[in-house]
């Protein structure tokens, strides 16, 4: 069987927005569709990881600041290398371990979130090198997640734990459907499909001659 599509996207390049003030939101007064994201799953095992959770962020400020901290922790706790990568390596095991791929470092912060309350929600696509400046790096999958805070999702990305224009299909639907789910067991036309294919993207960087 073959797939196949042909899309445009266009974008401009800009980082993912930074919202500071952004307050957790009090668990009784979180919509409906957020608190599945609260839930321990398969890779994200926040169960697992309650009270080392809550030691290590506890005393931080709830909100945006909360997360960045578990992003900052996660980005310096994992050493990444694609000769890690194990495709059954769940959240606890890869703090234990400290070693892994993009896949590893969004569970282990999406697991720390919903330990402390906060839905987060694993996402995968497509790092293009669209804002990037030249020469243009090759693109290639990736993992990050999304916290709900302030009434909405917010782009997180302890992998690399800077700011940068991520292309996936939750909010451009722009690449395989669907990117987003509880961990990365959930995304299954990803997992099954795409994995063992080809992808195939053109890139046209604004102003680029």
């Amino acid at each position: 069987m073959r797939i196949s599509t042909d899309t445009v996207v266009n974008d401009a390049g800009l980082p993912d927005r930074t919202v500071l003030d952004a307050a957790q939101v009090p668990v009784e007064e979180l919509p409906e569709d957020a608190l599945v994201f609260l839930l321990a799953s398969r890779f994200c095992d926040s169960d697992r990881l309650l009270d080392l959770a809550w030691s290590l962020f506890g005393q931080t400020n709830p909100g945006w600041a909360r997360v960045q901290a578990i992003c900052d922790f996660v980005h310096k706790r994992i050493a990444f290398g694609y000769e890690h990568a194990r495709v059954t390596r769940s959240a606890s095991e890869a703090y234990e371990e400290r070693q892994g791929v993009c896949r590893d470092y969004a569970h282990l912060a999406v697991a720390f979130c919903r330990a402390l309350n906060i839905p987060a929600r694993y996402c995968t696509g497509y790092l293009g090198d669209v804002g990037t400046p030249r020469p243009y790096p090759p693109g290639d999958f990736a993992a990050w997640f999304e916290a709900y805070l302030g009434g909405q999702w917010h782009t997180f990305n302890p992998r690399n734990n800077v700011p940068r224009e991520w292309l996936e299909n939750n909010r451009r639907r722009s690449l395989c459907l669907p990117s987003e789910g509880r961990c990365k067991a959930e995304p299954e036309l990803c997992n099954s499909l795409i994995a063992e294919g080809e992808l195939r993207l053109r890139w046209q960087q604004p102003n680029d001659n």
